[in-house]
């Protein structure tokens, strides 16, 4: 049977790890050299072999433990915790060995130190990454960078050969946080806006586009991607994405000074409350729309989705009483 977290091993372990203050000691028993290289390993067949040491009563061909550990202590922020230990360890000494294993004080400091370390070049390939996320591709980083991508092959290899970027993107989530320590706002703003500009022509999906204009400080160029990523989200049903994606919507025409198309859209974002949320969900939408009215038929909108919120709370005689005298 698999497991489904970490085991109270892995915790002690990155416990330990994560306190604060001086350095301290950890004392690793022998089966714990075999756990932390279980975690790091990138290779599966490496992983399996490991596996089958660390678990051998697991039918791991029937239940394959290693994915559910591996997601279960990176959802606990255990491994990169514990790749960057082992990684200290061995810039210090130059091996790691049962015993005694000193433990940086704080993880996040020392990615911070290695990451200021970096080559200018390195250092925009990952501040490209961090806020191009999902995104990340070679590509991206040379329309970003304005530098032709077979310039940054160098400057990549190097960020993979430290364990700061991997194919995947950043080789672990303390190494993006410690990144993000790093990245004037400004500077995020900028490249929120290339991104964005480099995703317009190739099909991004709408939210994504949105996020990205919306951090670059650019409301207007966000409010067609935030309008379609709504409509994408009522189609598949996400309730709680498909109203904040039209409230936002709706906040940028109020915020330049379109009013009747802010009504527009909430009024487009009540009826898909109405099918896909608790009716609490519903009425927040129509409280938001009373300000908005500024014409007749605007009125008789407003007050069709009145009755409807009457009806949803059982009040069924009010709700057609109101609806006759609109």
């Amino acid at each position: 049977m698999p497991v489904a977290n970490p085991p109270p091993r892995l915790h002690l372990i990155g416990q330990a790890v994560c306190r604060h203050g001086d350095n301290h000691t950890l004392v690793l028993e022998p089966k714990d050299v075999l756990l932390l290289a279980y975690l790091v390993l990138e290779d599966p067949i490496s992983r399996k072999v490991l596996a089958a040491l660390l678990w051998p009563d697991v039918d791991h061909s029937a239940a394959p433990l290693g994915a559910e550990l591996l997601g279960a202590a990176r959802e606990h922020g255990l491994a990169g915790i514990v790749l960057e230990t082992i990684r200290h360890a061995l810039e210090q000494h130059g091996q790691l060995r049962v015993g005694r294993l000193n433990a940086p004080a704080q993880v996040l400091d020392l990615l911070e130190q290695r990451l200021a370390a970096v080559p200018a070049d390195g250092l925009a390939l990952v501040r490209i990454a961090l806020v191009a996320g999902s995104d990340f591709s070679p590509e991206l980083a040379q329309a970003v960078s304005g530098r032709d991508v077979l310039e940054l092959a160098d400057a990549w290899s190097a960020l993979e050969r430290q364990g700061i970027l991997d194919p995947r993107g950043f080789a672990h989530d303390l190494m993006l946080e410690a990144a993000l320590r790093l990245l004037p706002e400004m500077i995020k703003r900028v490249i929120h806006g290339r991104v964005a500009e480099y995703l317009l022509p190739r099909a991004a999906a709408p939210a994504r586009l949105a996020h990205h204009w919306l951090q670059a400080g650019d409301p207007l160029a966000a409010l067609a991607p935030l309008t379609a990523a709504a409509r994408l989200a009522w189609r598949a049903g996400r309730g709680l994405e498909t109203r904040d994606a039209f409230f936002k919507a709706a906040d940028i025409e109020i915020g330049r000074g379109e009013p009747d198309c802010a009504f527009a859209l909430l009024f487009e974002c009540a009826e898909a409350m109405a099918r896909l949320c608790p009716v609490g969900d519903f009425d927040a939408v129509v409280s938001r729309l009373g300000p908005l009215v500024r014409t007749a038929s605007q009125r008789a909108r407003l007050t069709v989705l009145q009755a409807g919120s009457l009806y949803l709370h059982g009040g069924h005689v009010a709700s057609t009483q109101m609806m006759a005298d609109a």
